[in-house]
């Protein structure tokens, strides 16, 4: 009575979560297989003995399929749209929900409420809404499948003429700071009076930028990053003292 008391209180599962549809089909291949019965792959797999049993036996279905009569687009029509989702985001012309709309129209001629995007994303986890970064359009274009795979194949042919391993191979990237201005986007908050309507905070007006060099290697190790300052003059001596870094 107590062990059937503590299933009763057991939070219930999210059974649209794609963890718990994996598990129930590892349940019933499991069944199938005749190596457990479904009360015992009830209790191995974490899953409602209620819920496995109908699921095995065809009597219910999970509520994306059971509903699918319902839903403005067929299962096809999703599969397609995500996917086309996904490829514009990969290329950096992601859609709003604002332009995912008109394109539900376009398929099933209706108009989706304002709840149906929530809806869409619960049924598809493989989506999300994101805050996206600028990306320039020249790296965007040459950011792609054929460039990067030329670029290997070239690198694995000079490699193997010249009899280069891969503990040669660096990688070396820069990276520019500056010091006092081009901090717009921080997202850090300060306390002020709730009466006040101008929020002011003193701001450094030195614009020099600092570069941040970094090196790699392909096996894993690592080089020290190298600071670069502004200059007009190189320090002979330091140079001569680190030999190493010419």
């Amino acid at each position: 009575m107590a062990k059937r008391n503590a299933n009763r209180s057991s939070p219930r599962p999210n059974y649209n979560d794609p963890k718990f549809k994996k598990k129930v089909r590892e349940a019933c291949d499991a069944i199938r297989m005749g190596t457990v019965n479904i009360a015992s792959a009830a209790r191995t797999y974490g899953i409602p003995y209620t819920v496995l049993y109908r699921r095995y036996h065809g009597i219910s279905l999970p509520a994306q399929e059971a509903h699918e009569k319902q839903q403005l687009l067929t299962k096809e029509q999703e599969e397609v749209l995500v996917e086309w989702v996904l490829f514009l985001g990969l290329v950096g012309r992601p859609i709003c929900k604002a332009t995912l709309r008109p394109k539900v129209v376009q398929l099933c001629g209706k108009i989706p409420s304002r709840r149906w995007v929530w809806r869409f994303l619960e049924r598809h986890p493989i989506l999300k809404l994101r805050r996206p970064s600028g990306l320039d359009p020249k790296r965007a274009r040459a950011f792609n499948f054929h460039t990067v795979n030329t670029c290997f194949e070239r690198l694995k042919k000079v490699m193997q003429e010249k009899g280069i391993t891969w503990e040669n191979v660096y990688n070396m990237d820069e990276k520019g700071i500056q010091l006092g201005g081009g901090r717009k986007g921080a997202t850090c908050k300060y306390f002020y009076s709730r009466y006040e309507k101008s929020f002011y905070k003193l701001k450094d007006g030195n614009l020099e930028l600092v570069t941040v060099i970094e090196c790699c290697c392909a096996d894993g190790t690592s080089l020290m990053p190298t600071f670069i300052f502004n200059g007009k003059s190189v320090n002979v001596e330091d140079i001569e003292a680190y030999p190493e870094i010419l």
